[in-house]
């Protein structure tokens, strides 16, 4: 905290990075159910520095993913979501970090690709028929 009449002194280019990074997060939390009030499930736990959490409250459009590569190569990985009990999501999008994915049809998995060092919040574009 400043004291009355100092100067704030400006932000380097990493704090500027990080406070973005904060802000991201929280209104990505803001706007999902899942990540402030889900169940959270182990998807993949410490792989090779990869993990890969899910947070659903059972409702279809309320589910997250959140995962960390802590490793120092980029990580393509294929993750089964069947584990979200009868939740089928048929196409992801990133709403924080720069991870990508793709859900080969038919199936209960997603293919994540993320960078090194790199983490990132997966949410929902689109919901399949669970039936």
């Amino acid at each position: 905290m400043k004291a009355p009449g100092a100067t704030v002194a400006a932000l380097t280019s990493q704090q500027t990075d990080l406070l973005a990074w904060v802000r991201s997060l929280g209104a990505t939390r803001s706007q999902s159910r899942a990540l402030r009030r889900g169940t959270r499930t182990a998807l993949i736990g410490n792989e090779d520095d990869f993990w890969v959490y899910a947070y659903s409250t059972g409702i279809p459009s309320e589910v997250a993913m959140v995962v960390v590569n802590g490793g120092g190569n980029v990580t393509n990985r294929t993750i089964n979501t069947s584990a979200l009990r009868g939740l089928q999501v048929s196409a992801w999008r990133t709403a924080v970090g720069t991870a990508t994915s793709r859900v080969p049809s038919n199936t209960r998995n997603v293919e994540v690709s993320i960078n090194a060092g790199e983490a990132a919040i997966l949410v929902p574009s689109a919901v399949a028929d669970s039936q």
